[in-house]
């Protein structure tokens, strides 16, 4: 299967309330390197070397619900902006 820029997969039985799906509170977002597709799925490696996805990861269920190939220009806009979002934390932590 191909997969699109963004993507949400709600097949693995999570609870829908009120339109809205429940993630277990331990999924993780991690960025890995998409290495291509083959028929069993999509293979992926650590090694950020090449095009960039970003996934909410659901160890429990051993799952990816939350998908989002970025380019370089997204991935160093988002980085900006979580970075800008955590200054003043990491100042004040870094002065006590």
């Amino acid at each position: 299967m191909p997969y699109k820029k963004h993507q949400i997969f709600i097949s693995k039985g999570y609870a829908v309330k009120e339109n809205t799906v429940e993630l277990p509170d331990s999924a993780q977002w991690r960025v890995t390197h998409h290495l291509g597709n083959t028929e069993e799925g999509g293979h992926f490696s650590p090694d950020l070397k090449g095009p960039i996805m970003m996934c909410l990861n659901d160890d429990e269920g051993q799952f990816w619900p939350i998908m989002s190939f970025l380019t370089d220009e997204e991935a160093g806009a988002l980085a900006a902006d979580l970075l800008a979002a955590i200054k003043d934390n990491i100042v004040k932590e870094a002065q006590e």
